[in-house]
């Protein structure tokens, strides 16, 4: 089995969805059971030991923000003392720029996904399901632990936006949910159309990423998600067709 985790933080953001762990965990669910446990949304702390406790966990992803790192140190804190054997990986901006701190600083976490992470995802799952180890076997665009200190494996770099599958929505907790539980009147339904950013601000993180690029998906592409968060009948107020 396979988890992923958002963890709660305070962020005005409350009604929105973890794209970027979706994206992820529908990588892995090509090659096991996955499940993402959203803490922010309100997935408790109980929810994550059941499964730790009655399953056979392999592999546990936290997506890490600047603001959650201290949560994320608690979370992988839990997973450690209850499944030892456990692969607990970071991923996230702040696992981008400072997996390597991470890494140094706490022993319980045993990767960081640098950038993109689906390729490296991908890798990972293979070698697990196939039982290679050690499990971080040419696996790209991660930083990793062993006796010889923190290692940064080769990168490859993401292909264009069209190559990334769609992610499975059935992953994540229903927006109307989420809206009903923070008290909003219209859901808020999350979708990705471009990565990276095009402009060049000083104070942004990603002026000092050296493997920035910005790439924009397909409209085409955007068009065939957005058709099938209709067809599965999640309402919100207005769904605005594009032409390919």
């Amino acid at each position: 089995m396979f988890l992923f985790i958002n963890p709660a933080c305070e962020d005005y953001r409350c009604n929105s969805q973890p794209l970027g762990l979706c994206y992820i965990a529908t990588v892995f669910k090509k090659y096991g059971v996955t499940k993402i446990i959203d803490m922010h949304f309100g997935d408790t702390k109980d929810v994550l030991l059941e499964h730790l406790i009655n399953n056979n966990v392999d592999f546990v992803g936290i997506t890490v923000s600047t603001e959650g790192a201290f949560q994320a140190i608690v979370i992988a804190r839990w997973i450690r003392a209850i499944s030892p054997k456990t692969i607990i990986g970071i991923g996230g901006p702040h696992a981008t720029f400072s997996g390597g701190i991470f890494l140094s600083r706490y022993y319980d976490f045993d990767m960081a996904f640098i950038g993109e992470g689906e390729i490296a995802a991908a890798e990972i799952a293979q070698n697990i399901v196939a039982n290679i180890y050690p499990w971080y076997k040419n696996v790209h665009n991660i930083m990793y632990r062993n006796a010889n200190g923190i290692i940064c494996t080769a990168p490859h770099m993401q292909g264009e936006m069209k190559s990334i599958p769609l992610m499975d929505r059935n992953l994540l907790h229903n927006p109307i949910e989420m809206a009903r539980k923070y008290n909003r009147n219209n859901a808020i339904i999350c979708f990705e159309t471009s990565r990276g950013c095009y402009g060049q601000c000083s104070f942004c993180a990603l002026s000092v990423d050296t493997n920035r690029r910005y790439k924009c998906r397909p409209l085409s592409q955007i068009e065939t998600e957005l058709e099938q968060i209709e067809r599965d009948k999640i309402r919100y107020n207005k769904l605005r067709k594009f032409r390919k």
